[in-house]
């Protein structure tokens, strides 16, 4: 992931890189994680953002006056029971949302929400105007009319003898021959 993210950075210079997902790593080893492992993919993950200049957006106010709370978690992967035979889980953050670091801190904070019961990831949300990704989506005014169907002449108009069959043929049960009533 790490290569894939750092060419498509490399081979468009001209766009904003707007990184959403699932990546499997944590950007900080301090608070991202209940358990103590150190993983290899933390490492590599924090080094590509920071080589490219990534930042997740922030997950308090700017003006917060406890910037340094933890993030919120967002993978709650089921990992034991306890002596009761409930479920036990761990938790971490290894789900982000990256833009380059100077939009990233003009960014509202992401934030979590509990939808997420049915899988092990909890959803992640955020709010980026499109003008901070320098993005404009066009706005269409008037929608066009669709233009009408053209009229179609009947060339060859049904004779008096096919009105009567078609009549007789309505009106009689295929299956029974029994003439229906009007």
């Amino acid at each position: 992931m790490q290569a894939q993210i750092t060419t498509i950075i490399i081979e468009n210079k001209n766009c904003t890189p707007l990184i959403i997902g699932d990546m499997n790593a944590t950007r900080t080893t301090a608070h991202d994680r209940t358990s103590t492992n150190k993983c290899i993919a933390d490492k590599m993950y924090q080094d590509v953002i920071k080589d490219h200049n990534q930042s997740p957006l922030p997950h308090h106010s700017p003006v917060d006056t406890n910037p340094s709370e933890p993030r919120p978690w967002t993978f709650s992967p089921p990992t034991g029971k306890d002596s009761v035979g409930n479920t036990t889980c761990s938790f971490s953050r290894i789900d982000d949302i990256l833009l380059p670091t100077a939009l990233a801190n003009t960014c509202k904070p992401s934030y979590t929400c509990n939808l997420g019961y049915l899988s092990d990831h909890v959803p992640l949300l955020a709010i980026v105007p499109t003008c901070t990704l320098n993005l404009q989506i066009p706005h269409i005014v008037k929608a066009q009319a669709k233009k009408a169907a053209k009229q179609a002449t009947l060339i060859c108009p049904v004779s008096a003898s096919d009105q009567l069959d078609l009549i007789i043929h309505a009106l009689s049960d295929p299956f029974h021959g029994i003439i229906q009533g009007l």
